[in-house]
C-alpha cells in the first residue's frame, strides 16, 4: 500500500510534479523532510564540457564511460538512495535525475525511450541477484553500457529500546542483507516493506512525528548519521564487505557494436535442445579459449516450465570474438547484453578512497 502524506511540497521527492494532482499527492513527501533529503551532502564543483556545475557528488567517482551532460537518468528514488548515489557516478547533475518508486518503472522508461538511460542494481554480494532487473535486460531488450560496484552499509534507527520495536520499515533488499541482525535484536519487530530505503527513513520520521508506537527503520548510514537522536546501531548488515553492482542501461539500438577492448562481455545463453552434457559443453568453449568467467546464474525460461537459461559473465581477452564464433556452432542460442568497464569503490558514501579499475 502507497504511504499516505498529509502535504506535497513543490517539487516531489520522486521525480518531477505529476499533472494528476493525485498522482503527485502519491509521489511526494512533506517538505521539510524533502529539504532534510536534498541538502545532505557538501557541494563540489564539477567541470563538464568547459562549465562547472555545483554537485554534491565527487568528479573523481566518474567512470570512463561518458554520457551528454543533459542526458536524464532514471534510478530508484527518492534522492539519497544507493541507486541514486550510483546514478551519479555517471550524471553528476541531480537536476537531470529522474527517480521512480521501483526498479520496473525506472526500467520501463528506459524501454519507452530509445534515448534513456537507467541505474540499477543487479547484483549484491550476499543476497545475490536482483531478478527483476535481470530478466528485465532480456525481456526489455536493453543493453549494458556500464557498470560501478559500490560498498554497501546500513544502520538501524530506532525510537524506544529494540525489544519494544513493533514495526520495522525496510526495503526487502535491505532486509534481506541485514537479516542476521534483525533476528537477533528484533525479535518484535513486523517488517514493513518500503519503496527504498529513504523511503524507510522517511516513513520512520512521519511515524515518530505524528504517532508514539515504537518503530524503526533500516537505512543508508549518510542518512542516519543526519539523524543521530535516533542512531541505534551503524554497520548492521550481516558482512562488512557488502557490496552491490550496478548497471548503466539503454534500449538496444539497431546498430549496436560491442567492443571486446572494454572490461566485461555479459550473455544471455538458451539451449536448443535438452540432454546431458549441455552445460559442460558450453564451458568447455570458453576453457578453450582460456576465458575467465565471473558469473554463471541459471534462471527458469519463462516460456517452458523447468527449462532454464543462463547469465554468462566473462572478462575479456583478444579471444573472445573467436571465443564466442565457436559457441554459435555449438548449438546455443545467445545475446549479447553489452560490453563494457567496471569501476569498484572501496568506501561509501563519502568515497574517500580512489575507485579500483576491474
Amino acid at each position: 500500500m502507497a504511504p499516505q502524506h498529509s502535504e506535497c511540497s513543490r517539487s516531489s521527492a520522486w521525480g518531477k510534479p505529476q499533472k494528476n494532482p493525485d498522482l503527485h499527492a502519491l509521489y511526494s513527501f512533506r517538505e521539510d523532510h524533502d529539504s532534510r533529503l536534498i541538502n545532505k551532502l557538501p557541494l563540489r564543483d564539477v567541470k563538464i564540457s568547459g562549465t562547472v556545475f555545483s554537485s554534491r557528488f565527487p568528479h573523481d567517482l566518474m567512470t570512463s564511460f561518458r554520457i551528454d551532460p543533459a542526458a536524464i537518468v532514471h534510478t530508484l528514488g527518492p534522492e539519497g538512495t544507493f541507486s541514486d548515489q550510483a546514478a551519479r557516478v555517471f550524471q553528476p547533475l541531480q537536476e537531470q535525475v529522474r527517480y521512480s518508486r521501483t526498479f520496473a518503472e525506472a526500467l520501463f522508461q528506459v524501454s519507452a525511450n530509445p534515448d534513456a538511460i537507467a541505474v540499477v542494481p543487479i547484483e549484491n554480494s550476499v543476497a545475490g541477484t536482483v531478478s527483476q532487473v535481470q530478466d528485465s535486460l532480456v525481456s526489455e531488450d536493453l543493453v549494458i553500457l556500464s557498470e560501478v560496484n559500490l560498498p554497501i552499509g546500513y544502520s538501524l534507527l530506532a525510537s524506544a529500546e529494540l525489544e519494544k520495536i513493533q514495526t520495522l520499515y525496510a526495503h526487502p533488499q535491505a532486509l534481506e542483507q541485514s537479516s542476521g541482525f534483525v533476528t537477533r535484536q528484533l525479535p518484535g519487530a513486523r517488517p514493513s516493506f518500503t519503496y527504498s530505503n529513504i523511503d524507510s527513513g522517511i516513513r520512520f520520521l512521519e511515524q515518530v512525528e505524528n504517532s508514539k508506537d515504537p518503530v524503526a527503520a533500516l537505512v543508508p548510514a549518510s542518512f542516519a548519521l543526519k539523524h543521530p537522536q535516533f542512531l541505534s546501531a551503524a554497520d548492521i548488515q550481516d558482512y562488512k564487505n557488502n557490496t552491490t553492482r550496478f548497471l548503466l542501461v539503454q534500449k538496444r539500438g539497431k546498430d549496436r557494436r560491442n567492443d571486446f577492448s572494454k572490461t566485461k562481455t555479459a550473455l544471455y545463453v538458451e539451449f536448443q535442445e535438452d540432454r546431458p552434457g549441455l552445460l559442460y559443453r558450453m564451458l568447455s568453449v570458453f576453457n578453450l579459449f582460456g576465458v575467465n568467467l565471473c558469473r554463471l546464474e541459471s534462471r527458469p525460461s519463462k516460456t517452458t516450465p523447468w527449462m532454464y537459461v543462463f547469465y554468462v559473465d566473462f572478462y575479456n581477452l583478444p579471444e573472445t570474438e573467436a571465443c564466442l564464433e565457436v559457441l554459435k556452432t555449438s548449438r546455443f542460442s545467445f545475446k549479447i547484453l553489452g560490453s563494457y568497464d567496471v569501476k569498484k569503490y572501496q568506501s561509501f558514501p563519502d568515497f574517500e578512497g580512489e575507485p579500483i579499475d576491474s
